[in-house]
């Protein structure tokens, strides 16, 4: 199985040239719109940080966008399952389809509260998470 994960996490590696594109997209926009930040040298490390985090979740974004959604198959998708681990079957391939959705939701899962203050409430996180996951089914 973990043979299958690995494979299956290889072939997202095309989808990081859009995820780049966004982060320096993301760090164009910034730069331009905070210029002020950039040359007050006391603000100047609150912006690094911003735009540090704004690089990273435009990066993640575009990339989670792009195999949840966008390199879907038309018509491989007929209704959503809202039912935890319904899909789980006895196959190596269903099962390793769960584990890489998990291990695909983790940077979601501590990069969030790291942005957002409200997020660092465990009940309100996996609100969000679970938000996030249904939309994206």
């Amino acid at each position: 199985m973990i043979e299958i994960i690995l494979h299956d996490i290889c072939d997202t590696f095309p989808y990081l040239k859009y995820g780049l594109a966004a982060a320096v997209c993301t760090a164009l926009a910034l730069t331009v719109l905070n210029h002020s930040r950039i040359m007050d040298k006391e603000k100047r490390s609150n912006y690094v940080s911003l735009l540090g985090k704004s690089m990273f979740l435009a990066f993640y974004g575009a990339v989670l966008l792009q195999v949840t959604l966008l390199s879907r198959e038309p018509g491989s998708r007929t209704a959503a399952d809202l039912i935890p681990f319904s899909t789980w079957g006895t196959t190596a391939q269903s099962r390793a389809h769960e584990i890489e959705n998990m291990i695909m939701f983790l940077p979601v899962g501590v990069f969030l509260p790291m942005l957002h203050r409200g997020l660092r409430e465990f009940r309100t996180a996996v609100l969000v998470l679970t938000g996030l996951s249904a939309a994206l089914n």
